[in-house]
């Protein structure tokens, strides 16, 4: 029989964000409106949905796409919204630029093993491994937490812990080699697009919450147009809206190498040091 995990408790956003996330909550929910399923939900087993999942995964080899970004985090007396282009292209290597009344708050670069972050205001870049949680305008991630958004690689090659058939969705739990949870992956039972996915750490706790929506067919793939992702440790709510989305048009290898502006400070981060900004 296989073992069941409690899903953890998510903590409710701070007052104080809860007008604006209702906004982007309200926004997304008229949007996935336009989703309409036709016939009864689907009966398959857990492998098949494994191999479905996976299968559409594989096919987005790279995404271009213009993208409205929302943070809200504890270092923020207010969400921050701001809007600019996104680039991914497998294996996780990613470009983000974003602005807010015309001026460049930030530019991220990574290739998916290390990573830049250009900030003009302070005239400065930091060069880190892509595993490194960054920490600037209320952000707490990782460049790799979010180039690998659409894989769900730790719900797909880890043993399975426990499955369950809900009346619309899949619930699929998966565990490590040492029986330790990995990830939780939750499955609509029509169009099998993935509409959750939790990573756990090594000690059981929740790491990161992603919530998918909005889903487009694209060039033979499923494609979510909006994603929420929620870091508990550091109490950070991440939301992406894409529009004018291309998939698997080449991308020019330029776009993920960094160019050094000529009058920029730049400072060498070591592996097991957090990346830390002043707040504007």
């Amino acid at each position: 029989m296989h073992a069941r995990f409690k899903v953890p408790f998510i903590k409710d956003p701070p007052l104080r964000y809860k007008p604006a996330l209702c906004l982007i909550i309200l926004l997304v929910g008229c949007a996935t409106m336009e989703h309409v399923v036709i016939g009864p939900p689907r009966v398959l087993s857990v492998e098949e949905i494994q191999a479905d999942v996976s299968t559409n995964a594989q096919k987005i080899s790279t995404l271009k796409a213009k993208v409205e970004l929302t943070v809200a985090s504890r270092d923020l007396t207010g969400p921050l919204i701001c809007s600019g282009y996104v680039r991914m292209e497998r294996p996780k290597r990613l470009r983000i630029v974003c602005s807010k009344l015309f001026t460049t708050l930030f530019d991220v670069v990574s290739d998916g093993h290390e990573f830049w972050l250009y900030i003009p205001k302070e005239k400065k870049v930091y060069k880190g491994l892509a595993t490194q949680e960054m920490t600037y305008l209320g952000l707490h991630f990782s460049p790799n937490d979010v180039a690998g958004l659409l894989d769900f690689q730790d719900a797909l090659t880890g043993e399975v812990a426990s499955f369950e058939t809900r009346p619309k969705e899949w619930s699929i739990y998966t565990s490590d080699s040492q029986g330790n949870r990995q990830a939780h992956l939750v499955v609509e039972r029509h169009n099998l697009h993935v509409l959750s996915y939790e990573s756990f750490s090594p000690d059981g706790s929740l790491r990161m919450h992603v919530t998918l929506g909005d889903y487009k067919k694209l060039t033979g793939c499923s494609i979510p147009r909006s994603i929420e992702v929620y870091w508990p440790k550091a109490d950070t709510r991440l939301f992406l809206r894409f529009s004018h989305l291309d998939l698997n048009e080449e991308i020019d290898p330029r776009v993920f190498h960094f160019s050094m502006p000529q009058d920029a400070q730049v400072i060498h981060l070591s592996s097991n040091e957090a990346l830390t900004f002043q707040k504007f």
